[in-house]
């Protein structure tokens, strides 16, 4: 599993800049780009070497391992640590772990969708804003949404009346209040805020 590159979209100047690592833009010579303030999207994928598994899931050969005389539960540890050393992955956690370690809210979590017999060796939590990709693949997921129409109220000293007729996510709102704030939106926003309200 390797990274490749990274790219930042510039929301306010629709600029994007491409790099093969993580970079620091206040160092930029492009102007617009050095004493940009907004928000800002960092992008990355990872690419897997071989076919990788749904979920975010790796699958050991148990069947080899055995023939090996391998310890499972070692090598199931041995790999988590393995990959967390691969930027970009926040948690790396081994089965043996999952049903067997401390609780914590974070295992907790995962441990409520884990099942020992359908479920990876190993299941990979990546940072916000990192996804992982299957780069030869030829499945197509399609995402549906559906929604219930209902207002978004902003109230505040410097917010204009204004009925906006642009549809709005929910995705809108974070992005939104850092920009009433003049801060940086959170890392994992997908979306620009909405700038019709001042």
């Amino acid at each position: 599993m390797e990274a490749k590159e990274y790219t930042i979209t510039f929301a306010a100047n629709q600029k994007t800049l491409t790099r093969q690592e993580l970079f620091d833009w206040s160092q930029e010579s492009d102007e617009q780009i050095r004493y940009y303030s907004g928000t800002a999207t960092y992008k990355t994928t990872f690419r897997w070497k071989n076919k990788p598994n749904k979920d975010q899931q790796i699958y050991l050969n148990h069947k080899l391992l055995e023939q090996k005389q391998l310890n499972l539960t070692e090598v199931q540890e041995k790999s988590a640590e393995f990959l967390m050393q691969f930027s970009g992955v926040n948690e790396a956690y081994s089965a043996n772990r999952l049903l067997l370690g401390s609780w914590t809210p974070e295992i907790y979590k995962i441990r409520n969708g884990y099942h020992r017999k359908r479920s990876g060796d190993l299941v990979i939590d990546v940072l916000p804003g990192w996804t992982i990709v299957n780069e030869n693949g030829g499945e197509n997921k399609v995402v549906r949404h559906s929604y219930i129409p209902s207002p978004l109220i902003f109230m505040g000293h410097s917010v204009k009346p204004a009925i906006i007729q642009t549809p709005v996510t929910i995705e809108h709102i974070a992005p939104t209040l850092a920009h009433f704030m003049r801060i940086r939106a959170p890392n994992a926003c997908t979306s620009a805020p909405i700038t019709d309200l001042r």
